[in-house]
């Protein structure tokens, strides 16, 4: 009977268990009601994101100067890493306001000026997808290209590998999907990442194609794969 009892107790807490969108929903709430949804809200949240970054720069420096990480490739997981970091677990922080994406554009602008460029917030699915292509897809294509594209140059472009533009396009895909899918959960987003998967999808490919130009040894690729990202996802996402 006592086991009886237990696995009771037991089903009775999984059946009441939140699922973790709603835990994230009344965790918002939960940060409405102590800092309100203005200015104060957007402060204190800015001050969480820039310290949550300078740390999580901090770490990488330190696994760099100890040999852990090659200093290179310390870098590249840094760039990799915190824009979508960044956008995950702060741009909920922020109030609901006009006011608050130029709060959130503050410590981008800080690390750097290209990701504030961008233009991305978290009701633009557009702007989450060119994020995506700088960090997650560009990023890991220098990674992975130059560990695995020694054999395997592009015939027009030497300079780039198979290995590295498919990093690319799987990176930028798959950070664009699973930040989407934050997103739409969240309620900041209408469209959910299955709906949008081939739109996303053609966004990666034509930023892969972008990146692997020759004219990315004379302009810089943190700029032009950003750029056709946004003009081509607003386009796709009216």
């Amino acid at each position: 009977s006592r086991t009886r009892v237990r696995a009771t107790r037991s089903t009775s807490r999984v059946a009441i268990a939140a699922p973790p969108a709603a835990r994230s929903e009344e965790g918002l709430l939960a940060l409405t009601e102590m800092l309100g949804d203005g200015v104060a809200r957007d402060v204190v949240a800015t001050l969480a994101a820039g310290i949550a970054s300078f740390l999580w720069v901090k770490m990488f420096g330190w696994l760099a100067s100890n040999d852990v990480l090659e200093r290179k490739l310390s870098r590249k997981l840094v760039h990799v890493s915190s824009g979508p970091l960044f956008m995950l677990f702060s741009w909920p922080l922020f109030s609901s306001t006009p006011k608050a994406r130029f709060f959130a554009a503050i410590v981008p602008l800080l690390q750097a000026a290209r990701l504030a460029a961008i233009g991305g917030w978290r009701t633009s699915i557009s702007g989450v997808a060119a994020l995506s292509a700088l960090c997650g897809g560009d990023g890991l294509s220098d990674i992975v290209g130059r560990r695995l594209g020694a054999g395997n140059k592009l015939w027009f472009n030497k300079n780039k590998s198979v290995a590295g533009s498919a990093a690319m396009f799987l990176g930028a895909f798959g950070f664009s999907m699973g930040l989407t899918s934050a997103f739409h959960s969240l309620g900041y987003l209408q469209l959910s990442a299955s709906s949008a998967a081939v739109r996303l999808a053609s966004v990666a490919a034509a930023c892969t194609v972008v990146e692997a130009l020759p004219i990315t040894a004379r302009v810089d690729d943190n700029i032009l794969v950003p750029v056709a990202a946004l003009l081509l996802g607003r386009m796709l996402f009216k």
